[in-house]
């Protein structure tokens, strides 16, 4: 709906100092190459007349995790839209009335703006923009310290833990890697033969 991307585009303005930018419904904030929070303001289909209801969705992005999950390359995932890059954590920031909805009308988008804000500036600052750093993202991630959401565990948050710092492993590093999980495939481990599959698809040896 035009209203929410009317609001999107208010938004990114009021957050020039994160270098965010407008995207229909969304706010993306960028982060460590190519990494990115998005801020997705998703309609609720129950709205009526010139009143709209909607969700706020926040979202951690980061590349290898995207190009990982959809099986694409880096370049690739980095030209994904806001709405189709896979997150990693993902949480939903609730109005200040009752409800999970978010209602706006033309009439009164200055002041769902400033609430919105408002709400937002905290919720990123006190839980999402220090996760925009890669180390910062890897080492809460290795200590198990609390996430956004229902945050990431198991063999999950051991593979974000090496995708934060894949990009930037030296080629040598990154085929004994492989190996390794090459050899693991072959013992039945398949989640890790899937990612295999992307690390040589992702870092040809050439590279």
């Amino acid at each position: 709906m035009i209203v929410l991307d009317t609001l999107a585009a208010r938004l990114a303005t009021e957050m020039a100092d994160l270098a965010a930018r407008p995207y229909p419904h969304a706010v993306v904030i960028p982060g460590d190459r190519g990494d990115r929070l998005v801020v997705h303001l998703q309609e609720f289909p129950d709205g009526h007349g010139d009143t709209t209801l909607f969700f706020v969705n926040i979202a951690l992005c980061p590349v290898a995790w995207a190009a990982w999950i959809d099986g694409i390359t880096l370049a690739q995932a980095r030209g994904l839209p806001p709405d189709a890059a896979a997150q990693l954590l993902w949480d939903r920031l609730d109005p200040p009335t009752f409800g999970p909805c978010w209602q706006l009308t033309r009439g009164d988008l200055d002041q769902v703006l400033h609430t919105l804000l408002s709400a937002l500036r905290v919720e990123l600052s006190h839980h999402w923009l220090p996760l925009l750093s890669r180390d910062n993202l890897r080492q809460r991630l290795r200590s198990g310290g609390q996430l956004p959401g229902a945050g990431i565990s198991g063999k999950n948050a051991q593979i974000a833990q090496l995708l934060c710092v894949v990009e930037d492993m030296p080629a040598t590093d990154r085929t004994q890697l492989l190996a390794f999980f090459r050899k693991r495939q072959a013992d039945g481990d398949v989640e890790l033969g899937v990612l295999a599959d992307w690390l040589d698809s992702a870092f040809p040896a050439s590279d």
